[in-house]
């Protein structure tokens, strides 16, 4: 097990940094507000009941294009996004999402075989009377 641990670690270790680093990055820009989420319902409403103009927007399942109010384009939001894509690997196309599928499975192999490690380690040091949760 420790065999595999280590030389797997090897090869998805530069992924496992990338997609921890695309993932903090995105976490930050998330936090200072540049997600760019939609607007609540009553927010586009106000703005299409008073008339100010919009686009005409198909709603699915629905029957009619209902005017939307165009929200002014914001370079953050395109930064998150970026972000995100990388993380995800979509940005890679499906070569991109298949590696970051693999490096998922990868973080589960190392917790799960680490705790079995550590567990086989902690079982050990308990027969010879030294039984620290913790240890040099």
């Amino acid at each position: 097990m420790r065999k595999w641990h280590r030389w797997l670690a090897v090869f998805a270790g530069v992924f496992i940094v990338w997609i921890a680093a695309t993932g903090m990055v995105g976490q930050i820009i998330s936090l200072a507000g540049g997600e760019g989420h939609d607007a609540p319902p009553a927010a586009v409403a106000a703005p299409v009941a008073s008339g100010t103009p919009g686009i005409s927007y198909p709603i699915p399942n629905g029957t009619d294009g209902s005017p939307v109010p165009a929200k002014p384009h914001r370079k953050q939001q395109d930064l998150y996004h970026f972000i995100i894509d990388l993380h995800s690997g979509a940005y890679f196309g499906m070569f991109g999402k298949v590696i970051s599928a693999i490096i998922g499975a990868a973080l589960l192999f190392f917790a799960i075989s680490g705790m079995w490690m550590y567990l086989n380690m902690f079982r050990k040091r308990k027969t010879i009377g030294r039984a620290g949760v913790f240890w040099k």
